[in-house]
């Protein structure tokens, strides 16, 4: 694995620790039901990209959660887009989408994974 990838690996396993809070801060903040937000679309690149570009989650106002549970995610989107935010109009380009559909891979198959497997 290139180094790149482990800290995106490094990155994401924060980013997604933290957007599973953070739906739980959302489902609290705005009285819903956990049913109401799809748990599966955590941490879709779309869904935490919106944290970054607009700083809604599942479409609601996260501007008052506590920065520990935005500024993770937004380290890891703005790590894909090579340290840059991205504007609001731009598409998420099919590079990106493939290198976080690969990162994902990696945390869930990937040696880390296994070696956690193994010492556990």
């Amino acid at each position: 694995m290139r180094t790149d990838d482990q800290t995106l690996c490094v990155y994401f396993l924060a980013a997604r620790s933290a957007a599973s809070d953070l739906r739980v801060w959302v489902l609290k903040r705005y009285l819903l039901r956990d049913s109401q937000l799809d748990s599966d679309m955590t941490t879709t690149l779309r869904q935490l990209d919106h944290v970054t570009r607009s700083e809604t989650f599942y479409g609601y106002d996260i501007s008052q959660a506590p920065a520990s549970l935005r500024e993770p995610v937004q380290h890891y989107i703005r790590l894909l887009w090579n340290g840059h935010k991205a504007p609001a109009e731009l598409d998420i380009p099919k590079r990106l989408l493939r290198l976080h559909k690969r990162i994902v891979e990696l945390t869930e198959t990937g040696p880390m994974h296994n070696r956690s497997k193994s010492n556990g």
